[in-house]
Formats: structure tokens, C-alpha cells, sequence
């Protein structure tokens, strides 16, 4: 009987789960679907009030039940016919969720491409990330004859879900085919500094602007001094960072890019909050926030609140920092960013570090470095391990404090941030001279 009931339970909870997954193919029957998990859940309080009162009294009393169950069924005002109906629809919904992304390659087999690519689209919008990597990847098998285009979508995707040995496979079947692919090379270049080869990450990036000049593409020209701007200002070369990212911005107004120009703004907003300019920092968070939200980038968007939750911080304004952090999680959450969620927690955790809340720090940088290290997000897993020595050394835990800081150092160093390498072995040395 136990077993029979614990295989009811797992059916019930399966086809709830299924329910849901349904709602994001078939959006227009959402309703239809929300009514029948409703009669499910009567069945169940029901079904399970019944079992407990059938352990307890004899079978007589199997009418009362029984009359119970219509009376639940009438108050909520569905007809026999219509419970009919919800149990004949629960039973196609599994087959028809197995075969959807099946059907994507039938369509378009088949020739009927446009409801197939509709099909896509509708994952697009849901923001189901790993949905939507499962049937790119199966339909990029189909289209052998457009791998460019397919994986292109598949790297980007990829890349923000984290997934980086997809996006890095992607990638390189695109530069098998196209050696000069500007998408590839500067796709190629962001994983490339993710995993801190800031080197073969400036590399590529030079490729990009070399080609994007012979070629006249001025959009790729402003992207790829964007990204150089990016890797001197993560070596500490603020000065030709900054002059980098000024170019990007007049390309990006020349021709009248607004997410260019948003992420221009962004990017001079690091520059000057590192050179402790915090209202020029703020301005330029602000500008970015503003035209990012016009045009709905949810990915940028969490990316300027994250920003503002810096500055924040920088000028002591807790509160205020914090709630930028929430927003931005929140919103890198929804949309499956993993190197945010990273960024976010340890950003959470200076700001508990900060209150004097070491304990919640802690929890929130080991957030953080539970998502980055085995994502292979060098940077980041050097910044957590940086901070956890700083809780250690706030607690007296020496040998704690120095395994951590040998880790973080080992990383810069393979990273190339010399400037990250000596403040952190100045920490050593004055602990250790402290004892």
C-alpha cells in the first residue's frame, strides 16, 4: 500500500512539472492548464484525506467519502463531463512535450521551416535558456548547410548560461569554416578572458580590429576598442583603457548605436570608478541604465544596476547598495547568467563584509565561488578567494588567510594582473610582520 501510494505521488508530482513545462510551449493554453492543476490538487487533498480516513473506519464509510468528493468537485463547479475532458488532456500532454523539440526537425525537414523557426522563437521569448541550447544545438545538427548561423546563436547562448565548453565547441566549428569570422574571433576572445588568458583574449580582439578596418565595419571597429579597453583596464592600464573606450563611444554615436553607446558608458563608468572618480562613475551607470532600459537588455540592465551597487558601496551607502545588487541577481537569475549570479553574490558579500556580518560574507563569496571555479571564470575565483582571506585575517586565522591569498595570487598571476599580484602579497608580508 506505501509503495502504491509513493508511486501515485511521484506520477501526481511528474504531470504538475509537466503541466508547467507545456505552459512555455503553449503559451495560449495556459488557462486551460492552470484549471487542470487546480482538479489535481483537489484530488490529491481529497485522495489523501480518503486514505487517512479509510485507515481509521470500516468500509461504510466509502459513501461518505465518496459524497465528499462531490461536493468538492460541485463547489468548484466542474461537471463530469469537463473532469473528463481535464483527464483526456493530462494524458497527451507528456507525448506532445517528448515530441516538441523532435518536431522542430521534422518541420523543417519536412520544408515547413517558418512554424519550426516559430517554435524557436517562442523558447527565445520564454527566457528557458537550457530549453532553448537543446533544441539549437539538435537543430544546428539538421542544418548542416547553415552551421554559421546556427552556432553562432548556439556560442551566444552558450556563453550566457555558462555552458562554456558548448560556446567554445561553437565556436571553433565557425573559425573551421570561416577563419576571419569577426563573431567567432571576438566570441572567442570573451571565453579566452574568462578563463584569464588575457593574452590570446587581446589577440583576438586585435584580429577583430584589424579586419573590421580592412572591411570598413564600424560597429566591429567600436566593439573591438571596447574590448581592448576592457583588457588594459583589467591589467591596471587605466590611462589607455580609457582612451580605448572614449573611441568606442564616438564610433557607436556616429552611427547611431544605442546599445553600443549604452555599453560605452558602462565601460567608462569602471574605468573612473577605479580611478575613484565615483560621480563621474555614476553618471556614466546612470546613462547606460537609462537607454538599456528603453530598449529592454535585460543582461545590461543587471549589469549597470551591479555597477551602481559598486559606486554605492564605494561612498558607504549600504542600503542603497545592496538593493542595486538584489536587482541585479534578480534579473541575472531570471535570465540563467551564471557569471552574474557570480559577480552579484560576491558583491553581496563586500557589502556584509562591510556591516561587520562576516559569517553572511563568507556564505556569499563561497556563493560565488561554487559558480565561478568550475565554470573555469579565472578572475572571479581569484577575487572570492581575495575576500575569503580577508574574512580569515579579520578572524585571526593566519594559515587560513595565507592558503587563500597564495590561491588568489597563483590565479593573477596566470591571468597577467601585476598590479592584483602586489597588493595581495603586501597583505601577506604585513600579516606575517604582524605575528
Amino acid at each position: 500500500m506505501k509503495i502504491l501510494v509513493l508511486v501515485i505521488g511521484i506520477v501526481f508530482l511528474a504531470i504538475i512539472a509537466t503541466l508547467e513545462i507545456w505552459k512555455r510551449f503553449v503559451p495560449a493554453q495556459s488557462e486551460m492548464v492552470k484549471w487542470i492543476e487546480i482538479v489535481l490538487v483537489i484530488i490529491a487533498f481529497v485522495g489523501g484525506a480518503a486514505g487517512l480516513i479509510w485507515r481509521q473506519l470500516s468500509p461504510p464509510i466509502e459513501k461518505k467519502i465518496t459524497e465528499a468528493v462531490d461536493k468538492a468537485f460541485e463547489k468548484r463547479k466542474f461537471s463530469s463531463e469537463e473532469l473528463k475532458g481535464a483527464y483526456e488532456e493530462i494524458g497527451t500532454l507528456k507525448e506532445q512535450l517528448a515530441k516538441a523539440v523532435e518536431r522542430v526537425m521534422e518541420l523543417e525537414q519536412s520544408g515547413d521551416v517558418p512554424e519550426a523557426e516559430g517554435i524557436i522563437e517562442e523558447l527565445r521569448k520564454s527566457g528557458d535558456l537550457s530549453r532553448l541550447l537543446e533544441v539549437l544545438v539538435k537543430d544546428r545538427d539538421v542544418h548542416k548547410d547553415e552551421l554559421i548561423e546556427r552556432n553562432q546563436e548556439i556560442a551566444a547562448v552558450a556563453y550566457l548560461k555558462g555552458d562554456i565548453e558548448k560556446a567554445t565547441k561553437a565556436v571553433e566549428e565557425m573559425l573551421k569554416i570561416q577563419p576571419e569570422n569577426l563573431f567567432a574571433l571576438n566570441q572567442r576572445g570573451h571565453i579566452h578572458k574568462l578563463r584569464g588568458k588575457l593574452k590570446e583574449a587581446e589577440d583576438d580582439y586585435r584580429k577583430v580590429l584589424e579586419l573590421s578596418v580592412q572591411e570598413k565595419n564600424e560597429q566591429a571597429q567600436a566593439v573591438a576598442l571596447g574590448n581592448l579597453g576592457r583588457i588594459y583596464q583589467t591589467r591596471g592600464e587605466l590611462d589607455k583603457a580609457e582612451e580605448m573606450l572614449q573611441k568606442t563611444l564616438e564610433i557607436m554615436k556616429k552611427i547611431g548605436d544605442q546599445e553600443g553607446i549604452a555599453s560605452a558608458y558602462g565601460n567608462l563608468g569602471l574605468i573612473y570608478r577605479t580611478m575613484g572618480e565615483l560621480d563621474k562613475a555614476e553618471e556614466m551607470h546612470k546613462k547606460s541604465l537609462e537607454i538599456k532600459g528603453k530598449l529592454g537588455l535585460q543582461e545590461g540592465m543587471a549589469i549597470s544596476y551591479g555597477n551602481l551597487g559598486i559606486v554605492y558601496r564605494r561612498r558607504g551607502e549600504l542600503d542603497k547598495a545592496e538593493e542595486m545588487q538584489k536587482k541585479a541577481l534578480e534579473i541575472d537569475k531570471k535570465i540563467g547568467r551564471l557569471e552574474g549570479q557570480a559577480i552579484r553574490y560576491g558583491n553581496l558579500g563586500l557589502i556584509y563584509m562591510d556591516r561587520g556580518d562576516l559569517d553572511k560574507a563568507e556564505e556569499m563569496y563561497k556563493k560565488s565561488l561554487e559558480i565561478s571555479e568550475p565554470a573555469g571564470m579565472v578572475e572571479l575565483t581569484a577575487n572570492q578567494y581575495t575576500n575569503l582571506g580577508v574574512i580569515y585575517r579579520r578572524r585571526g586565522d593566519v594559515e587560513k588567510t595565507r592558503e587563500y591569498w597564495e590561491k588568489a595570487v597563483e590565479l593573477y598571476k596566470k591571468i597577467g594582473m601585476p598590479h592584483m599580484v602586489k597588493e595581495v602579497q603586501g597583505w601577506t608580508s604585513e600579516m606575517i610582520n604582524d605575528y
